[in-house]
């Protein structure tokens, strides 16, 4: 099978705290195997608040300069830790302005696809709050988005892949994407089904389970 994306990058966004490196392992590893070129992408953000009424604030320059300076020192220190690991990856950084959802869907454009790390939250604020950079970037990118979890988070192995079915079109490309990430990563594979009573209205139990499976 021919990789998804030949010619275009997968697109990883790095996280601020230097300790948070399972997602750039992962993308890093990715690329590797699928001999795609991997884009490190850490967005700096921008000069904001948070200072009390009485305190003499920094001019914008001073402060855009530091957050310049503490995002070099970010990305140049992820990109040291994949040409460590994955020396033979075509590898590319970008130090953009702006909040991350905001560039990181910006970036997926021209993406194969984006990894993202979990934030260090509960299983639903961390991927899921309003705070949290996955679900908008989830919600607007036109590639596949993997959201990669901290080793805390983790409770199965071997590892497995999950993908959620409908019987829809973007279900269908959904596990065609799963698939191809279960071979590359010899993990196991389990699709998944929300059984919702409004859908199937007032029926038993085995007919509801049977209609499931047909998806």
């Amino acid at each position: 099978m021919v990789p998804m994306g030949v010619g275009r990058p997968i697109v990883a966004g790095v996280a601020p705290d230097p300790t948070q490196r399972t997602a750039l392992a992962w993308a890093a590893d990715q690329a590797a195997l699928r001999r795609m070129p991997l884009r490190l992408v850490h967005a700096e953000g921008v000069p904001t608040g948070g200072y009390r009424k009485s305190e003499v604030r920094p001019s914008w320059e001073e402060w855009n300069q530091a957050l310049h300076e503490t995002g070099e020192r970010v990305l140049n220190s992820a990109v040291a830790f994949v040409e460590e690991r994955q020396p033979q990856v075509v590898l590319s950084a970008l130090l953009a302005e702006g909040e991350p959802a905001w560039v990181l869907r910006e970036q997926a454009r021209d993406a194969a696809e984006v990894v993202l790390g979990s934030r260090h939250l509960g299983p639903m604020e961390g991927d899921f709050s309003p705070a949290s950079v996955a679900l908008p970037v989830m919600t607007h990118a036109s590639c596949p988005v993997v959201v990669v979890p901290e080793p805390e988070h983790r409770t199965q192995d071997p590892a497995f892949v999950v993908v959620g079915v409908d019987g829809s079109a973007h279900s269908a490309a959904a596990v065609d994407v799963a698939f191809q990430q279960a071979a590359l990563h010899g993990a196991v594979l389990r699709a998944l089904y929300v059984h919702s009573p409004e859908r199937f209205g007032r029926v038993d139990e085995h007919t509801a389970h049977d209609a499931c499976r047909s998806l």
